[in-house]
Order: structure tokens, then C-alpha cells, then sequence
């Protein structure tokens, strides 16, 4: 395992004191992925509950959550744990601690970013909501009922993205990744700066948006109880 750059993870109150590397905290789905050893195997117990340290080797910068064991693959040179992490957690580790070019940020609940996906027949939208943003791309919320229209948009969307007391931005997407989640289906969309008239001004408003976020979530974050 290649953990010079990844997060170190710490099991706390387990009996164990066994380190892993942190593969990636999936924030839509509340989960984190550790990578122990397989001589370092903690055979930790399933559904079981503990306490993990994630550290950052980079800055040192750490935190600590309660996490509940929900699966253990064993390959040949690792074991592959899954950790349900608390509701509202997974979103700030993994802003945090993932390993991304550009910072990903969830909208305040409060405060949701609307966007519509325009069609080419007469003027018609898809509305949806976005789940997380950086400057780089969305992550969107759609109804399942929508997904045959917007497959028949092919490899490009024309998004009408709604930032918080901003004019409405039009900005293209490629429509990449697809992922059935309950009564919706979410799509990671990357943006085409390219084909997208004007980009850079575009990208500097999401970009204020999402750094006020991220300061938002890292004081929630602090504000939780230890």
C-alpha cells in the first residue's frame, strides 16, 4: 500500500490500536474505506463500534469520530474495512481528508444549489439539486423517472446552475459517472470549460461559494461534540 500521501487512520477504544491508510471517505454514501495490512488485520467485528483517528501526515491535521464496522474484504497484501460514519460527518472528512484537486462542498441545508438541465426540444428543464460542488464539477441529485431524457442528451449538458444570491449561471458538464441512490439516480458531472462561454468567471464565483462553504462545515465540524 502506497501511504505516503494518504491519511493515517487510528482505531480507538477497540481493544486495537491497529493503523491503516484511508482510501476514501465516500460522503454520499457515509462511508470511509481503510486499508490495514493484512499482517495487521484487526479482525475487528461487524457491526461493532469504536472510535477512529484520521490524521493527515501532510499538516498533522486530525480527527476523531465514532465509526460502526460494516464489511472486511481480505486480498492478498491488505484488509479492506468499510466504517459507517455519523450522519453529517462524512461530508466534512471528506472535504478534509480525500485526496482531490479541487475542494468538494455539500450546501447548507438551508441554502440548497439549484440547477436545471435545458433540452434541446422547445425550451424544456430537468430540475434537480446538487449534492456537493467544487469548482471542477457537481454532484446532482436526479429522479429516476428523468433518466431516459437525460441520457438523450448525450455526452454534454447545458446546466442553468442557482448559486445562493447569485444570477443563475449557464455553465456545460460532461455527465460522467452514474450511481442509483434510493428514488434517485446521481450524476457526477465535471464541467467543460471549453464549451462553457465565459468559464473562468463562472469558476471564480463557485469558487468564493465554496470556500465560504468549506469554512461553514470545518466550524461545524468543531463545533460537534468530541
Amino acid at each position: 500500500m502506497k501511504s505516503s500521501r494518504r491519511a493515517v487512520v487510528t482505531l480507538l477504544g477497540s481493544g486495537s490500536k491497529a493503523r491503516g491508510v484511508l482510501a476514501k471517505i465516500r460522503p454520499a454514501l457515509g462511508t470511509a474505506e481503510v486499508h490495514f495490512r493484512i499482517s495487521a488485520e484487526p479482525r475487528l467485528q461487524i457491526g461493532s463500534e469504536l472510535r477512529l483517528e484520521i490524521r493527515r501526515t501532510a499538516d498533522q491535521t486530525a480527527h476523531q469520530t465514532e465509526a460502526r464496522v460494516l464489511s472486511c474484504d481480505l486480498k492478498a497484501d491488505r484488509a479492506v474495512y468499510f466504517f459507517r460514519l455519523p450522519s453529517g460527518v462524512a461530508s466534512v472528512l471528506g472535504m478534509l481528508f480525500n485526496q482531490r484537486e479541487a475542494v468538494r462542498v455539500v450546501p447548507a441545508p438551508g441554502e440548497p444549489v439549484r440547477v436545471q438541465v435545458r433540452l434541446e426540444d422547445g425550451g424544456r428543464t430537468i430540475p434537480a439539486v446538487v449534492d456537493d460542488i467544487s469548482q471542477t464539477g457537481l454532484g446532482v441529485l436526479f429522479g429516476v423517472n428523468q433518466e431516459n431524457r437525460l441520457l438523450s442528451c448525450g455526452d454534454r449538458l447545458n446546466l442553468l446552475l442557482e448559486l445562493p444570491d447569485l444570477e443563475p449561471m449557464e455553465v456545460v458538464g460532461d455527465p460522467r459517472h452514474r450511481r442509483l441512490m434510493g428514488a434517485s439516480i446521481r450524476y457526477g458531472i465535471p464541467f467543460i470549460p471549453e464549451a462553457t462561454e465565459g468559464f473562468e468567471d463562472k469558476r471564480l464565483e463557485i469558487y468564493r461559494y465554496v470556500h465560504r462553504r468549506q469554512i461553514e462545515m470545518i466550524e461545524a465540524l468543531r463545533a460537534m461534540p468530541a
